[in-house]
């Protein structure tokens, strides 16, 4: 996990703000995680300068998903008005340490884990 931080949290760490009829556009804060997000078949990427920007971004309609730590979600939470829709904890780190993951989505959107299925 080291090796691409918290970009391997992608499936687990969402955010999303679109009605998934379109292709989602993820937004990445590095140069590796774009190259990454290339290999993704049905997903536009976007390039965010770090996490607060790409929340902007979701907020101006210019992204619609991202990967984020846990005080990123908190944030995205409390000021970008988001809502969890799923949740996965990791365990089997170093030093008996866990991350618990979490993915949201806009309090108005009807997004679920179910429609995001094959996306």
């Amino acid at each position: 996990m080291a090796s691409s931080g918290p970009f391997q949290l992608l499936l687990s760490i969402v955010l999303a703000s679109f009605a998934v009829a379109s292709e989602p556009r993820l937004c990445v804060t590095s140069v590796k995680e774009m190259q990454k997000c290339g290999t993704f078949v049905d997903i536009t990427c976007v390039q965010g300068s770090n996490a607060s920007d790409c929340l902007e971004k979701i907020e101006n309609n210019l992204a619609d998903i991202t990967s984020l730590d846990g005080g990123n979600i908190y944030k995205a939470g409390k000021c970008y008005n988001l809502k969890p829709i799923v949740a996965e904890t990791y365990n089997g780190l170093p030093y008996g340490a866990g991350y618990f993951a979490v993915a949201v989505a806009k309090k108005s959107s009807n997004v679920t884990i179910n429609t995001l299925q094959g996306k």
